[in-house]
């Protein structure tokens, strides 16, 4: 993975955060995990920085593949830090969505509502969206 995502129309401060990101991704010395994905994807969210974050977590759930939703989800909740992680779960539930994991975004919003976490709206909105353009059958 050589670069995040296309770094037009951010901050300074965004663009300094994209700059160091991409610096740990061109060093071959340093071995990145899923915890350090997970990790970079909530401080990329802290930041507003959305579709950098659903490009890491994509590659993320890519690694990982379908029936992964347990597992993503306790990575998720483990890097979280002090910050909220609500739209985390919306770019995961979106991430999931995108590959056609359906199975796996109902169950990272169960884990939400079994943890009585803030219910990830865009996630939900976007699955729906998703299931009335193809007309997935009811899961």
């Amino acid at each position: 993975m050589s670069s995040i995502s296309s770094s037009s129309n951010l901050t300074h401060y965004q663009r300094s955060l994209f700059s160091f990101l991409n610096f740990l991704f061109s060093q071959p010395m340093f071995r990145h995990t899923l915890h350090s994905y997970s990790a970079m994807s909530h401080l990329l969210i802290a930041h507003n920085m959305f579709p950098q974050a659903r490009f890491l977590l994509n590659f993320v759930v890519s690694c990982k593949g379908k029936g992964s939703a347990c597992s993503i989800w306790a990575l998720v909740l483990e890097t979280k830090g002090t910050h909220h992680c609500n739209f985390v779960f919306d770019s995961l539930m979106i991430v999931y969505t995108d590959l056609g994991f359906v199975s796996d975004v109902i169950q990272c919003f169960g884990l939400v509502r079994n943890h009585k976490l803030r219910v990830p709206f865009r996630g939900c909105q976007y699955l729906l969206d998703r299931m009335m353009k193809i007309s997935y059958p009811i899961v």
